[in-house]
């Protein structure tokens, strides 16, 4: 059966996204082409969601935590390249549906007031709500997939092409700033190494960031008393530490 053939102003779905052109009235062509999460991906992460609620649902809420904002953080890294907004706000809801249900099912005869002040108030002090869900004992608290920052693909300036090397400078640029926001979602030790390094592996001398997944590699083996400090460690591609632990051996 051949493919179905598709006009860009019907839409497809690839990876996880709807890709579209709309008829806009601001632009000269007369069209805005806009990529989003498709329906797919949404009802996917909330199956996921779902699952770890139902698997932990007798379970302490620091474990709940523990399991759940891998995914929300996961997903929204994902995403946040794209219009993403109106998704984040609806998984945000769908969220929340699974948080009270949680809380019902552990506490059914507590009013709601008591469950409130028990497992809502404002844990991130970087936001304003005081609707974050947690453990108020210790300050854990579970994401919210509009906290991750939406950032758009910045456009390829008109015949920069990475194949003409008088341009590699620009590239290496662009390169640098889009690893920057990539290494933002860790924390301040691993953000130091990966700045350390120029956002650039240490054993290929490629950007860390290319699509490969990378790992923390230990100079100093912590089977020879080696510490988890930057000046111990490295980012390096999975293929690259294979290799090096390979050496080592």
């Amino acid at each position: 059966m051949l493919p179905k053939t598709l006009h860009i102003t019907e839409g497809f779905d690839f990876l996880g996204f709807h890709i579209r052109q709309y008829k806009v009235s601001n632009t000269k062509t007369g069209y805005k082409l806009l990529i989003k999460p498709n329906r797919k991906i949404i009802k996917e992460t909330k199956s996921k969601i779902r699952l770890a609620f139902l698997k932990y649902s007798s379970t302490h809420i620091g474990v709940l935590i523990k399991e759940v904002n891998p995914i929300i953080r996961g997903t929204a890294n994902y995403l946040n390249k794209v219009v993403s907004s109106k998704a984040f706000r609806n998984l945000d809801n769908y969220l929340f549906t699974r948080q009270v249900r949680y809380v019902e099912r552990r506490h059914p005869k507590k009013p709601h007031k008591w469950k409130r002040d028990k497992y809502w108030g404002r844990l991130n002090l970087t936001r304003q709500s005081e609707w974050d869900f947690g453990d108020k004992t210790n300050g854990a608290y579970m994401l919210k997939f509009s906290w991750t920052n939406i950032k758009r693909h910045a456009m390829v300036i008109k015949n920069h092409s990475p194949d003409d090397p008088s341009l590699r400078e620009y590239w290496q640029d662009r390169s640098k700033t889009n690893s920057k926001s990539e290494s933002e979602r860790f924390n301040s030790t691993k953000q130091k190494v990966a700045k350390r390094q120029d956002y650039k592996c240490t054993e290929c001398g490629e950007s860390l960031f290319n699509g490969e997944p990378i790992e923390m590699h230990h100079i100093v083996p912590r089977s020879k008393g080696g510490k988890d400090e930057p000046r111990n460690l490295n980012w390096v591609h999975q293929y690259c530490h294979d290799k090096v632990h390979h050496r080592m051996s």
